[in-house]
């Protein structure tokens, strides 16, 4: 695995708001990750936002699927 972290702000304008400013939110602590097979070929990334909600997420592909698992899909992995 390959971990990545970022910290700063971002300024998120959510669609329809108008002319308003992004709301900052802040990045520290957010982290990225993936280990790819080539030879498989198989993936998996990971990442965690605790600036966003705590938002996590954990993408399987292998086999032509993808099993996704995310903080606001449940802990149960979904296809």
């Amino acid at each position: 695995m390959c971990p990545h972290g970022v910290d700063g702000t971002a300024a998120v304008k959510l669609p329809g708001s108008g002319d308003t400013p992004g709301t900052p939110i802040k990045l520290d602590g957010t982290t990225a990750s993936i280990d790819v097979d080539v030879a498989a070929p198989a993936a998996h990334a990971t990442v965690a936002a605790p600036g966003l909600l705590g938002f996590n997420a954990d993408v399987i592909a292998v086999g032509g699927k993808s099993y996704v698992k995310t903080s606001l899909t449940g802990p149960l992995y979904q296809e």
